[in-house]
């Protein structure tokens, strides 16, 4: 069996972050393998970050009535019946192609907003959908 080329010195918290980062990396990002498998790349830092997928996300706050957010929860979980639940902190709706967080404000009657897609145009619509159903 042929020995890991990693086990030729011992690793130090920082070469092993970025040993785990790059491996990652070229096993779920596929554009990463044209650089060396072993951290030494020859690319450029922006070279590198345009070869990772772009995300949109938009944030905000809207009032809602207090005693409403039970039902306004409720009717968000309708409003996007195939979305898979996390109730953790709040209620987040994850969608195939995006995702978005409810939260009700512990100190103000607000209920924070955040939304994120593979587009904008995807995350303007999906925020907007959400802030109808509060207001």
């Amino acid at each position: 069996m042929k020995a890991s080329p990693f086990e030729e010195r011992p690793l130090t918290n920082d070469r092993a972050l970025k040993i785990v980062f790059s491996e990652h990396l070229i096993e779920h990002h596929p554009g990463w393998r044209s650089c060396s498998r072993h951290g030494v790349t020859g690319c450029t830092i922006g070279e590198l970050a345009a070869r990772l997928p772009r995300y949109y996300r938009k944030l905000g706050k809207v009032a809602f009535e207090h005693g409403k957010l039970g039902p306004l929860m409720q009717s968000l979980e309708e409003q996007f019946p195939n979305a898979k639940l996390d109730r953790s902190d709040g209620l987040k709706l994850i969608l195939d192609d995006a995702w978005i967080h409810a939260r009700a404000s512990n100190t103000e009657p607000l209920l924070r907003l955040a939304a994120e897609a593979r587009s904008e145009d995807r995350v303007e619509q999906l925020y907007a959908e959400v802030v109808w159903r509060v207001l």
